[in-house]
């Protein structure tokens, strides 16, 4: 709350208490640019991280196991203020897809774009696909609200669908 005390018309008012707003020292965010895809084709998504601390993040490994029937095709790599400290990639064809080892300093940040393969087979449905990091000074954060969670998701709770694929029937199936 707060007093204010009127003068030449307007209201001056002092505060009674700090607000504060906390944001996690490192955010981590997976959307997909192809929200809606034919079995057979090709997803896209983002992956992205941003240390909003003022201390380097270590040993940060990114960590996105694909929904069956989505495999990793290729990905690119976008940075900020990071270095990547260990090079692993995944390779063709796998559905547990990581991205090595990082260090995001502060107000760094990293965006992975990955490209999968969904196969001709899938049914068609909605697939949620979601990303977990993991770093020395915070443990495992992921984009689905169960452990941290990105600036967008409530504790325990996904109600984001940016990272949903809906995938529709191959032609002539």
């Amino acid at each position: 709350s707060a007093r204010g005390t009127r003068f030449s018309g307007g209201q001056i008012f002092s505060p009674q208490a700090n607000a504060f707003v906390y944001l996690a020292p490192l955010t981590i965010d997976k959307d997909t640019t192809t929200p809606t895809v034919t079995a057979g084709g090709v997803a896209t998504y983002d992956i992205k991280l941003v240390n909003h601390g003022p201390a380097a993040q270590t040993n940060v490994t990114i960590n996105d196991m694909l929904p069956p029937g989505f495999t990793y095709a290729s990905h690119s790599v976008s940075q900020v203020n990071a270095t990547r400290t260990g090079t692993t990639n995944p390779s063709p064809g796998a559905s547990n897809m990581t991205f090595g080892t990082w260090t995001i300093n502060s107000l760094g940040s990293l965006t992975i774009t990955v490209k999968v393969n969904i196969a001709t087979s899938m049914a068609s449905g909605i697939y949620d696909n979601t990303a977990s990091t993991t770093t020395t000074q915070l443990g495992t954060i992921n984009d689905d609200g169960l452990v941290a969670g990105d600036k967008d998701t409530p504790g325990n709770a996904d109600p984001e669908n940016d990272e949903d694929v809906t995938v529709l029937p191959a032609p002539g199936l």
